[in-house]
Formats: C-alpha cells, sequence, structure tokens
C-alpha cells in the first residue's frame, strides 16, 4: 500500500528495538531492491521487527503477537556439525520462521 514506504522508514529510523506491525509480506519492497543479497539482508531485518498477529482479534480481548525468534534462523555450522531450520508446513508464510531445527553430525 500507499503507507508501506513510511512505515519502513519510520521502523529504521526509529532504531534497532523498534518493531513494527503489517500482515504485509513486503513482496513488492523485496522485489525492488537492487540484488539478492539486499534482499536476504531485508528479509533477515523483517523476521526481526515484524510483529504479526497471533489468530484473530476480537473486541474486548487482548491483542497477541507472535513471538520473534532471539537466534537466526538460517543454516549454522560449528565444526563438523550443522543446524538446518525446517517445517513439515506447505502453508507457511515467509515471515513466519520454521519452528524445528534438523541436526547432523559428521562421523569422522
Amino acid at each position: 500500500s500507499e503507507d508501506d514506504p513510511f512505515l519502513l522508514y519510520a521502523t529504521l529510523h526509529s532504531g534497532n528495538h523498534c518493531r513494527f506491525v503489517s500482515r504485509d509480506l513486503m513482496r513488492d519492497h523485496k522485489a525492488c531492491l537492487p540484488d539478492g543479497a539486499t534482499g536476504r539482508l531485508f528479509f533477515k531485518w523483517q523476521r526481526g521487527h515484524q510483529l504479526v498477529v497471533d489468530g484473530y482479534v476480537t473486541a474486548g480481548r487482548r491483542v497477541r503477537f507472535q513471538s520473534i525468534p532471539c537466534f537466526d534462523t538460517i543454516v549454522q555450522s560449528t565444526g563438523d556439525t550443522w543446524h538446518i531450520p525446517y517445517d513439515d508446513t506447505e502453508d507457511r508464510s515467509t515471515y513466519e520462521v520454521p519452528q524445528q531445527w534438523l541436526c547432523l553430525t559428521k562421523k569422522h
């Protein structure tokens, strides 16, 4: 929508502690970025700053948000051990992160 650029600018300008609430996946904004590396950086920033409503909003009830993980959900390795985030949910949105990890160790 027309207010997305302002929302993103205000969030970035407000510092690393700032979060924003939106159901928009910001795909059109990612598509405008100059290269894949910048797109991945934006996606990583988005996952750490975008709050998404958890479930339905009901009048008179508290609004709940999905938690933002305090860890990076990318493939990670330490020596001969690999940690790979995954899930078997086909309808997961891009802002949702996998909740399971596959951990592999190379035997010598």
